[in-house]
């Protein structure tokens, strides 16, 4: 609806667009020149209505990464006129037009609403270009870049392939440790009071001294009954363990761990402080993987490529690979391996290319030239 011509205000808009002809079949009962929220009122006084959803897009803050400009909203965010000088809503404002949707949607009187928002998008947005407000690695950096990248290295042939879930690192990316990864950020801003402040610290804290607790504790074989050990862990003890390694398997909890002969004393009560505290023993090796590849990415975004150079003379690259690389020019290594069709052993070749090419020129600024690397190459 929001892309309809609309004839009055931000939650009164009446669809007139030709792509909305489904849509007002459903609203043609309230009248033509009804609003949504008059046709949902409409619909529910004629024999109600069960589950009202409102979706919310994201326009408020889409256009900072498609037009590669911060244009934070000021005077008339609200009036549909002057709102297009803005490519972002500040908080305050979002909250204001929330606000008043939200009151809309409570007018309808239906038995279950359902607000559905974008808050990836609509929350901090940055695109490349647009400045370092968000880091690299941060959950809303890989999304607004994402399409980006996308368009630039793969071209729009298969739009379907182009999910913000495959930009995640899910492991370290969870919804259950965003206050641990986000909350001292905002605290730097400005945006977490002091209440909030004590009350990660307490959290934080509790997780690390704790954690700390089971890796100095061990579990003796010779104190822990062979039943009891089969009954909390999956099998009699055979050797000494810390606390925190038992806790690593799958059927274990923290709970039982803290029943056994010799555990620590006065266990953890917070559940919340129990639940990170077993979420990073159990999937500890996943992580510590995903943190490598985390690195790996990391270099890869950072080790850049000559803009002007001409992959046809990179020797053992095959000609579709040249031809993809010269046409896309792709500014690093990371952005290279996402061209569809260039394959990792192209990737190696690329870099054992650019370690050449840096050789040849410090050489050519008089530096001293260390060994070229070498390699066996075939067709990538």
């Amino acid at each position: 609806i929001a892309g309809a011509q609309a004839r009055d205000a931000l939650v009164r808009q009446i669809p007139e667009a030709a792509g909305y002809r489904v849509a007002r079949r459903v609203l043609s009962a309230a009248g033509p020149d009804r609003t949504v929220f008059d046709a949902a009122r409409a619909l529910a006084a004629d024999g109600g209505v069960e589950v009202l959803v409102v979706m919310l897009g994201a326009n408020n803050a889409l256009r900072v990464a498609s037009e590669l400009e911060l244009r934070w909203s000021g005077p008339g965010f609200d009036d549909l006129d002057a709102k297009g000088a803005y490519t972002l809503w500040q908080p305050a404002h979002f909250a204001t037009e929330y606000a008043a949707v939200v009151d809309e949607a409570a007018s309808v009187g239906a038995e279950h609403t359902v607000l559905v928002t974008v808050p990836k998008v609509t929350i901090i947005p940055l695109a490349r270009g647009v400045g370092d407000k968000v880091e690299p690695g941060s959950c809303y950096y890989e999304h607004y870049t994402l399409l980006v990248d996308d368009l630039i290295t793969r071209g729009v042939s298969d739009p379907y392939r182009m999910f913000t879930s495959r930009a995640e690192y899910r492991l370290s990316l969870r919804e259950d440790n965003a206050d641990l990864r986000l909350t001292e950020k905002g605290r730097e801003l400005g945006l977490v009071d002091d209440v909030r402040w004590a009350s990660f610290c307490v959290k934080r804290d509790a997780i690390e001294r704790e954690t700390a607790r089971l890796k100095a504790t061990w579990a003796h074989p010779e104190r822990i009954p062979a039943e009891t050990a089969e009954r909390v862990v999956g099998k009699a003890l055979e050797r000494e363990y810390r606390y925190f390694d038992l806790l690593r398997r799958p059927e274990t909890s923290y709970a039982a761990l803290m029943g056994l002969p010799g555990a620590p004393e006065v266990p953890e009560t917070d559940p919340r402080v129990v639940e990170q505290i077993e979420i990073a023993a159990k999937y500890q090796g996943y992580i510590d993987r995903q943190q490598e590849e985390v690195a790996k990415q990391a270099q890869a975004e950072s080790t850049r490529l000559p803009p002007e150079v001409d992959y046809t003379a990179v020797r053992g690259l095959s000609r579709e690979v040249q031809q993809k690389l010269n046409v896309h020019k792709p500014e690093t290594i990371g952005q290279a391996s996402r061209v569809q069709g260039v394959t990792p052993a192209a990737i190696s070749l690329l870099l054992v290319w650019l370690k050449r090419h840096e050789f040849a020129a410090r050489a050519a600024a008089g530096a001293p030239e260390a060994p070229a690397p070498t390699v066996t190459r075939r067709r990538a």
